[in-house]
């Protein structure tokens, strides 16, 4: 390879490693798309990036005045969501504003949803009604028995805990304790996260699970939550 080849991957690194510093000091990720162009294999590694490090997230839709142009707007704003919800699919709890920059068109909506994800995000469950979303969602669907461990997965309480480093919008982490936190599998953590949104909607903020062994006799005291 020559060195104009050696120089452009150099670059590539660099824009990589620039992007990934952006993401964790940000507070708001806001994802760019190029409608046009559709969503490129850079998008979806930048996309990784930001559920990796889990951190807010607001996608905006460029360059809506080109897509499908000759199409109604309702079937244009139909046809970008499925795009988006298809090829960028694990980063569902982002919402996304679609717009033109060239011609200034709705970009006023990129900063009101920016502000009504920072406004939605101070709006932490209580104690209570955390238990109670949880606790309903592992009644609808009981864990299965783990086939090595022969039991399955308990929740005894939850809390939250929040981090400094989402000062600006508040990311709590759901703190589960549970009798063995090794029953927790990827799909019912999964499963979790879609019953806690569907009770405490919160677009363009991530879940985070915490999940942490304890035996019943400690948390005795807390099988009644506290709050509302």
């Amino acid at each position: 390879r020559g060195r104009r080849g050696k120089r452009d991957d150099s670059v590539e690194v660099f824009s990589a490693m620039r992007t990934e510093k952006a993401i964790r000091r940000a507070d708001l990720c806001v994802l760019v798309i190029d409608l046009v162009a559709g969503i490129t294999a850079q998008d979806r590694k930048i996309a990784q990036l930001i559920v990796d490090e889990k951190k807010p997230c607001l996608i905006v839709l460029n360059k809506f005045d080109l897509f499908m142009h000759n199409e109604k707007r309702v079937d244009r704003v139909e046809a970008a969501t499925a795009h988006v919800r298809r090829e960028l699919f694990f980063l569902a709890y982002a919402p996304f504003v679609a717009c033109s920059a060239k011609l200034g068109t709705s970009t006023e909506h990129v900063l009101k949803e920016a502000l009504k994800i920072r406004k939605t995000a101070q709006d932490v469950p209580t104690t209570g009604k955390l238990n109670r979303i949880l606790h309903g969602a592992f009644e609808a669907t009981v864990p299965p028995i783990d086939n090595k461990l022969r039991k399955r997965l308990k929740l005894y309480y939850a809390t939250t805990a929040m981090n400094e480093k989402y000062s600006v919008i508040p990311v709590p982490t759901i703190v589960l304790f549970v009798n063995d936190k090794r029953l927790m599998a990827t799909s019912y953590e999964s499963y979790l996260t879609n019953r806690f949104r569907e009770a405490h909607p919160a677009p363009g903020v991530p879940i985070i699970f915490s999940v942490r062994s304890r035996t019943r006799r400690e948390w005795e005291p807390h099988q009644k939550p506290q709050g509302h």
